[in-house]
């Protein structure tokens, strides 16, 4: 069942980490702070998510959005028809990709960590320098 592996962003990068370290895609909700930037990072770089466009509100969110034009109609229905398309596309081949794509990823972060690992070559080097 695809609910068991989709993830809503309501937070900020640091909540995205462990979902994306458990292959789980995402369905962002950004609302402020490093929200919509993380949306777009995990959405449009990472590809392990998808982006909620039509429930921005506010001064800034009701703008187009830089990196593709988009901006949101504002209404119920729009809402609701986003919704719709995204849990369809969950379900569908798209959403078979960003799973892929986060199964990958989580693979990436297994081995930056292991011993030898990028990211904990980088931790130690770090250590060994200020502490």
């Amino acid at each position: 069942m695809w609910g068991a592996n989709v993830s809503i962003m309501a937070r900020n990068f640091y909540s995205a980490k462990p979902r994306l370290r458990a292959s789980v895609h995402r369905i962002c909700w950004p609302f402020t702070a490093d929200q919509p930037t993380t949306s777009a990072h995990v959405s449009c770089n990472l590809k392990v998510a998808f982006e909620l466009v039509e429930v921005r509100t506010g001064p800034h969110g009701s703008r187009p959005m830089l990196r593709n034009g988009l901006a949101p109609k504002g209404t119920r229905e729009a809402v609701g028809e986003e919704f719709r398309q995204v849990i369809d596309a969950c379900r569908g081949e798209q959403g078979k990709e960003l799973r892929r794509n986060a199964e990958e990823l989580k693979w990436k972060f297994e081995k930056a960590w292991e011993d030898g690992g990028e990211a904990k070559r980088e931790v130690n080097a770090f250590l060994e320098r200020f502490v």
